[in-house]
């Protein structure tokens, strides 16, 4: 067998083992957001975060065949190796497709974008990014998916480096998207070292396999992609560059919710594969992933409630930040909080080999999201997308709770949940007591109200919740 059973996997410990990799990927997405915010302006970050948003969505393909082989080479008597070839030779096509495309639309996709060199930027992201999808997917599918983790934080080190140094060269927001190619293909190369699995040439029958799970999942991924990234290209159209510089400030801010709520599911989905594939039960695994999956960004809601606008509008970010909104960032907290509880569910339907499932909840809440996103953009601009999200997200949160009714014995909202709201509710009242007796302009006031926010929420976590106690120390025990 390759790698490891994947049907023993401890959710718990694996995903304690990606919350050191989430924090350094929060730390460096951080620095990242700094170093971006004041070097590039609110419009040269939109720029690069606009290029992104295109290039990820191109990515689509690419992304959900990384899926399936993740989810494939975990069930059990497979041949994991026809997989990688595979994914490999699809995300070639992938590439090769979107640059005689870029070519041939060169003239409206310099005009969107803004240069030849940014719209350059959207293949070379797009290959790169693709090869280090295909192979780190593949990786967790074996039975690593902490080690996935760690050499995603591995890239987000190699990304940094690699964008100062650019940066400081004068490259602007094209060197960003270049620092973030060069990173993706060494951190691939070093991926590929640590799997070094022979090649093998795929078998008709690992073609039809694929192939059977990624027409329904596809499908599913493009209207998830399309809904994913469409912000970003909506604000811009509708708004311009400096708006999507605001909107790639709050989504960073908040990124470390998800980041935690994606070390989870990634664990469910190598697990919930392995277990049906031999007739186990999935909803334990479900409600067990479910039950902290807000732990981190519940409280980044609360926090935000309180004092979005010092934060948005704090001296770190430089002068293009002065008057950035603060109800952006209440918006994507909203956003990171309902996504990351959708985000098991998801896992959970794949898992059970019901991609077709999640096809229709994705296509449901896109065909919510589009008219609303159009609507309300046209006329409020950066506010009516977000809130736009926001609705679709309650939207697709509350259709997966039906799935579960009918999937998983019914609808899954443990009790523990519950206390963490409680816990940050205690923390939204401690913060807005500091605000309004502190200095919220100066760095290191700010920094203390939000590390007293922190210290206050998980102290109420660990006292109000019995839960919180047994699940800390037997994921602590699952390591002696």
């Amino acid at each position: 067998m390759i790698g490891r059973d994947t049907t023993e996997l401890s959710i718990s410990r694996e995903a304690f083992l990606n919350v050191g990799a989430k924090v350094i990927q929060a730390v460096l997405g951080f620095a990242g957001v700094i170093i971006l915010t004041r070097m590039l302006g609110s419009e040269g970050l939109g720029r690069y975060r606009t290029v992104l948003a295109a290039a990820f969505f191109i990515l689509t393909l690419s992304e959900d065949i990384a899926a399936v082989i993740r989810k494939r080479v975990a069930e059990v008597d497979t041949n994991p190796p026809e997989f990688l070839v595979l994914g490999l030779v699809v995300h070639c096509g992938v590439t090769i497709v979107t640059i005689l495309g870029l070519f041939i639309a060169r003239s409206a996709a310099v005009s969107y974008f803004g240069s030849a060199e940014l719209t350059t930027g959207v293949a070379i992201v797009t290959a790169s990014v693709g090869f280090f999808s295909v192979l780190n997917y593949y990786q967790a599918g074996i039975g690593y998916p902490a080690r996935e983790t760690w050499f995603d934080s591995l890239r987000s080190v190699f990304t940094l480096g690699a964008q100062v140094a650019l940066l400081i060269l004068g490259f602007q927001a094209f060197g960003a998207l270049v620092g973030l190619a060069v990173a993706s293909l060494v951190s691939g190369v070093f991926v590929w070292l640590s799997i070094r699995h022979k090649l093998v040439v795929p078998t008709a029958r690992t073609a039809q396999r694929t192939y059977d799970y990624a027409r329904h999942s596809l499908p599913s991924s493009i209207a998830n992609n399309l809904y994913q990234r469409a912000d970003p290209l909506l604000i811009r159209s509708f708004s311009g560059a400096g708006d999507v510089g605001f909107y790639a400030l709050a989504s960073q801010l908040t990124m470390p919710g998800t980041l935690f709520a994606s070390s989870i599911t990634s664990v469910l989905s190598v697990k919930s594969s392995g277990v049906s594939s031999v007739d186990g039960e999935v909803r334990r695994d479900l409600i067990n992933s479910t039950t902290y999956i807000g732990l981190v960004s519940v409280p980044i809601l609360f926090g935000v409630l309180s004092i979005s606008n010092s934060i948005m509008q704090s001296n770190l970010f430089g002068t293009t930040y002065r008057n950035a909104p603060g109800l952006v960032l209440v918006g994507m907290g909203t956003i990171r909080v309902l996504d990351g509880f959708k985000k098991p569910f998801s896992a959970a339907v794949n898992g059970i080999d019901r991609p077709d499932i999640n096809l229709r909840v994705k296509l449901f809440t896109l065909l919510v999201y589009a008219p609303i996103a159009i609507g309300l953009g046209q006329v409020y601009g950066l506010f009516g997308v977000v809130a736009a999200t926001v609705i679709a997200e309650g939207v697709a949160l509350i259709s997966y709770q039906f799935v579960a009714t009918r999937l998983f014995d019914g609808i899954v909202f443990p009790k523990p949940v519950g206390h963490q709201f409680l816990a940050g509710g205690v923390m939204f009242a401690a913060v807005e007591g500091l605000s309004r007796v502190m200095d919220l302009s100066q760095l290191a006031v700010l920094g203390f109200v939000i590390g007293v926010g922190a210290i206050v929420y998980f102290a109420t976590l660990l006292l109000v919740s019995q839960h919180f106690r047994k699940t800390l120390v037997r994921t602590l025990n699952d390591f002696n």
